[in-house]
Order: C-alpha cells, then structure tokens, then sequence
C-alpha cells in the first residue's frame, strides 16, 4: 500500500512501518492514542512482522520462516531450517527432512525415506549414496554455513502423537531435537 515501509532487520526480519500499522498493539499506547504520521526514516514506530523475509532481484520481499524456527551456529551465523528442508520437499525417496544445527559447527539432515515409493532396491550402501547425491545436489544454491554436512536415515515418520509434530503439522523443533540428536548423537558426529 502507498505509505507502508518495509524493512529487513540484519536476522532478516521484516519491520513494518506507515500510517495503517496498528503502532499501539506494539507499544502498549491505546487505540484511543493519536499516533503521530510516521516517516520511512523513523525508528520509533516500527513494527515487527515475526517472519523471516529475503529481498528478490526483482525487489519483491519474499517470506522464508518465522523467526521462531530460525537458528544459529556455533559461529552464531543465523539459519533459516525450513528453507533448506523445502529443497527435499517432492524428492523422490524422500517422505520428511528435518535439519539440525542449532549451537552445532554444522547441519545434519534427518532424512525419512518414502517406503511407499522407494527408489533404490538394492542394498544399504546404494540407499546411502543415493541420499548424499540428493545432498549434494541441494547443497549447490545454499551459502556455506547453511549446508547439510552430514545425514541419517530415520526408521518413522515423525509423530503428533509423540510430540514431535504440532497441531498443523511443522515440526516441534526444540523437542525433536533433543530427542533425535540424543538417538542418533553418534551416527551424526555431533
């Protein structure tokens, strides 16, 4: 709309400002308060969105993530899981992918086969080197801390009756993985 701004914090969040943004849910001023006509250059009445943006080449924001499934490294480089999980999304062989990374040097990939429609009928090591070229191939477009290092293939699926899964289906982050990592600790060399 003509007279909303839009900006991205350094985490990527999208900040909202502009005589239609509703300041007073943020600021705790009132709806019977006057706000005075905000400017595109101040900083008092920015709203923040809680989603996860990135600009496009063509100008256009585009949403990634909220900013409560985002991470960071050891190196306290911030991720965004969910857009690495997409690039397994519809791969063949590929059920469910969930990333792991959180305080680690690196992202490791839990990976739930597709048995319904399995792709490799041979043996283990063809199942492995199937995943890693799938990896390998989604590692291309991602910058260097955001890369899947390591994966493991899972037994199940993930759960709502365990937990593991919220009431719209994204993944319980903090609860899976704990649970996973603790399972799998030395398979995933963390």
């Amino acid at each position: 709309l003509p007279g909303v701004y839009a900006k991205l914090k350094d985490n990527g969040e999208l900040m909202l400002s502009g005589h239609y943004i509703a300041h007073y849910l943020e600021n705790d001023k009132g709806p019977e308060k006057i706000i005075p006509f905000p400017s595109k250059n101040d900083d008092e009445y920015w709203l923040s969105t809680g989603d996860i943006f990135t600009v496009t080449k063509d100008g256009f924001y585009e949403i990634i993530d909220r900013v409560k499934d985002i991470y960071k490294n050891n190196k306290g480089q911030t991720i965004a899981p969910k857009t690495v999980e997409q690039k397994f999304t519809g791969v063949p062989g590929i059920k469910q992918a969930f990333l792991v990374g959180d305080a680690r040097p690196y992202n490791v990939l839990l990976i739930v086969p597709d048995n319904e429609t399995k792709i490799i009928h041979q043996n283990d090591d063809a199942e492995q080197e199937y995943y890693h070229q799938i990896v390998m191939h989604a590692n291309k477009d991602v910058p260097t801390y955001e890369r899947v290092v390591n994966f493991t293939i899972l037994k199940r699926e993930f759960s709502s009756e365990k937990g593991e899964l919220t009431p719209k289906g994204s993944y319980n982050r903090k609860k899976n993985r704990r649970k996973f990592c603790r399972n799998y600790r030395k398979t995933l060399c963390f």
